[in-house]
């Protein structure tokens, strides 16, 4: 998907979509929920970036998404969850950055580097969930620390 017009509060993107590429949704103020096929692998930078509205992300059952890129959900201030699709290995920095709604961030056991300020400025974060193999590869940044400090869990 590269370009997107409209100020529509519900987007389906169409099935047999590999990429959401880059800023294609940025600023869409009226954005309140998108429904993401399983076709999509990966979603660029920017791609929903301050989409201040957006509340719901729906990825479809069987989601092939491998990677999020940096700063894809970057002030999504009303995205209180998400849950993320079980292939999912790549999420890079800023892609979560003042998602200020969030209190949980679970990441799924596919997950093979997530960047180390990928919650960063989300001040409401209580817990970053992540899996057993993650111990020692993911911490968060120090400077974010100060001011979230949120359990980290390992399942």
């Amino acid at each position: 998907m590269l370009e997107h017009s409209g100020n529509d509060s519900f987007v389906k993107i169409q099935d047999g979509t590999k990429l959401i590429a880059g800023l294609v949704f940025s600023e869409s103020k009226g954005l309140e929920t998108v429904e993401i096929p399983k076709s999509v692998e990966s979603i660029g930078f920017g791609a929903f970036r301050s989409c201040e509205n957006l509340k719901e992300v729906r990825f479809a059952e069987g989601s092939e998404l491998k990677k999020i890129d940096e700063s894809a959900f970057d002030g999504c201030v009303s995205l209180e969850e998400i849950t993320l699709p079980l292939k999912l290995q790549r999420v890079e920095s800023f892609a979560f950055h003042r998602c200020t709604g969030f209190a949980t961030i679970t990441f799924p056991d596919s997950i093979e580097y997530i960047s180390n300020d990928v919650v960063s400025d989300c001040i409401n974060l209580k817990t970053i969930r992540l899996p057993k193999h993650m111990e020692g590869k993911y911490f968060i940044d120090k400077f974010d620390l100060l001011r979230m400090n949120p359990e980290i869990i390992y399942y």
